[in-house]
């Protein structure tokens, strides 16, 4: 009995050791998908706990319905601790990394292990929860004698460490929301579970502390909430035996148990609420239209968490009726395992709590596809948590069987352990499986190019493709891309940016007509993006440049100005747009005007990289304006 808690711990840290392992080429991986967003963009503009709660409203493409303050202050340590190390690196002493003056690239480099670290680390801690609950879950639902069999705990541990679906969100640096909702729910089950088996308040609330944490990590921890509920039925507390309780007291029970947890979906939605506002809730009518695309989208989890190859970068097309069956046979299922647990005698925990962490995590994306609140509906990454609830029910039922093989072969103790065994020889497959996708993840370029040939004509991929091949300097490769993600499948909005990045790829190149057509198409789609209003006034601007005929080029560059004034009106802090702006403003004769937008974007920035050469034209433009007013004036 004394050794059973150190054998089952020492299991667990062999199972998160297997883990890391197996995902340690994810710590050399670099930036893919919208990681360069997070990391330039966003996180700048995040200072501390109060900004993760109350996210500023300036915040770059932060999407509205997602609230996760715990994931940005997780992202806000990994910076803080890559600055201390980029700094304390001197400069050389990277090979790989030689030109590198500002320190930019090391910094850049030393946040890329950071983040790939504590992905990576997180995932190894799930696998040793999901090691420690199954082993609980055995020993609450069969309170055995002696020490506790260890390996169907080890094995859904593996199966969860290994599992290729995992990838996603391990290797890419922004897929962290999915990390820490899962090991945050895990941890939360672990201490509910306990906490009713022994009795007291401390363990319940310890479980509605780290129930919240998981909330704030991730909406889907929402749909998680059903995963404790046959724990709360189920489970044996201290002093008294369920199945000789009344209803009635066994119902209160169930209710005091949950409080924590409700008490920590209250706190959620209030600091949601205080931070992001109301949010729109769909008509029943629209709900219940879509209802058999929200089945279709659970029976396709289930289908990629028992076959998940080929990887599926990018989902197309999920809505067929054997997905939709297959989707209702799982909250069937679900439901049955809730009822046999909700009896009196509460058999059935393991079965109930594993239905339960695979369909619970699922549920706020089937209401975002019954809802239309979102494009992205299906993904390998929403599978993360719901892994857990498979490897716990599959090590639990080659248990039973081995069990069942053990009672009608008494003579043959070696065929009690064939179950496991079949399921244990996974493990190797899925080890090799996942190793490949962590090289696919790990490479913006190859990744791209895979979800490119699975989903053609779609614009998603080919966008991101192209970018690949902009970082990479490979131009006409770029601009391929992204000619086949202007006319591919998607959303005006995503439209407008393949036209956008279609338009500065031909910038670059000088082909200026061409600019102007695919940015004068961008800002039809999406007249704010001050970025894409600021290129294509550059473009005409380079165009009345190499322009002959001065009448023609002076109507190029009136033709710009409205286009860096939009610029300005989406973004006043555009300091760069600001000095061409003035700069333009002066070359058709409104001196006065050009000197005062300069004057501007010098107070705004004056440590601009292109500060001087403003304050040299500002300098000309006052010594050749008489009207000017004088510098001192113009400072007030």
């Amino acid at each position: 009995m004394n050794r059973a808690p150190g054998a089952l711990l020492a299991v667990a840290l062999g199972v998160a050791l297997l883990a890391a392992v197996a995902y340690r080429g994810a710590l050399g991986a670099g930036w893919v998908w919208d990681d360069r967003l997070v990391v330039s963009q966003q996180l700048p503009r995040f200072h501390g706990v109060r900004d993760a709660f109350f996210p500023p409203r300036d915040v770059p493409r932060l999407v509205p319905q997602y609230y996760r303050p715990v994931v940005i202050l997780s992202w806000l340590a990994d910076d803080a601790r890559a600055r201390s190390r980029a700094a304390a690196v001197r400069p050389g002493a990277m090979e790989r990394l030689p030109a590198d003056p500002g320190g930019e690239l090391r910094l850049d480099a030393a946040r890329q292990r950071a983040f790939h670290a504590t992905n990576v680390a997180l995932h190894a801690a799930s696998a040793a929860l999901v090691t420690l609950l199954a082993a609980a879950l055995a020993g609450w639902a069969a309170a055995p004698r002696g020490v506790r069999p260890l390996a169907p705990a080890a094995l859904a541990g593996a199966l969860f460490a290994l599992h290729p679906l995992a990838v996603e969100p391990v290797t890419w640096a922004a897929g962290r929301s999915d990390l820490l909702a899962g090991f945050f729910v895990l941890a939360a089950l672990l201490a509910f579970g306990r906490g009713v088996a022994r009795g007291g308040a401390a363990a319940p609330a310890a479980a509605g502390l780290l129930y919240l944490a998981a909330l704030l990590s991730k909406e889907s921890a929402v749909g998680a909430f059903s995963a404790f509920v046959p724990l709360a039925l189920a489970v044996p507390r201290a002093g008294c035996d369920p199945a000789g309780v009344a209803r009635a007291r066994r119902a209160l029970g169930t209710a005091r148990a949950l409080a924590p947890l409700a008490g920590a979906l209250v706190a959620y939605a209030l600091l949601r609420g205080l931070a992001a506002g109301p949010q729109s809730v769909p008509a029943l009518t629209q709900a219940a239209g879509r209802l058999g695309d929200a089945l279709a989208a659970l029976g396709w989890a289930v289908e990629r968490a028992l076959w998940p190859v080929p990887m599926q970068v990018f989902v197309v097309e999920v809505f067929t009726p054997a997905r939709a069956a297959l989707g209702a046979a799982l909250v069937g299922a679900a439901l049955a395992a809730m009822a046999r647990v909700s009896r009196p005698g509460g058999r059935g925990l393991v079965a109930a709590v594993a239905a339960w962490l695979f369909l619970g995590p699922l549920l706020p994306t089937l209401a975002a596809v019954v809802g239309e609140l979102t494009p992205v509906v299906t993904a390998e990454r929403y599978l993360y948590l719901p892994l857990a609830g498979l490897a716990i029910g599959a090590s639990a039922a080659a248990a039973w069987l081995g069990d069942r093989f053990a009672r009608r072969t008494p003579g043959v103790p070696w065929i009690a352990a064939l179950p496991a065994a079949a399921v244990a020889l996974l493990l190797l497959p899925a080890w090799w499986a996942t190793a490949s996708r962590v090289a696919t993840w790990s490479d913006e370029e190859r990744l791209w190019t895979l979800a490119e040939a699975q989903a053609p004509g779609v614009m998603l991929p080919s966008l991101n493709l192209g970018l690949a091949f902009d970082r990479a300097g490979r131009a006409e490769d770029a601009i391929a891309a992204y000619r086949r993600a202007a006319g591919g499948k998607g959303s005006d909005r995503g439209r407008a940016l393949a036209c956008s990045h279609l338009g500065a790829a031909l910038l670059a190149q000088d082909r200026l007509a061409e600019a102007v057509a695919a940015l004068t198409e961008s800002v039809a789609l999406d007249p704010r993006a001050a970025r894409t209003q600021y290129n294509l006034a550059h473009a005409l601007v380079r165009q009345a440049e190499q322009e002959g005929e001065p009448a023609v080029s002076d109507n190029l560059l009136q033709a710009a100005l409205p286009h860096f004034e939009a610029a300005l009106e989406s973004d006043p802090g555009y300091t760069l747009a600001r000095f061409h702006y003035g700069d333009i403003l002066a070359r058709l004769g409104q001196a006065d005007a050009g000197i005062a937008a300069l004057e501007q974007g010098l107070a705004r920035d004056p440590g601009h990289a292109q500060a001087g050469q403003a304050r040299r034209l500002l300098e000309r433009l006052r010594a050749e304006s008489p009207s000017a007013p004088p510098p001192a004036a113009a400072g007030r």
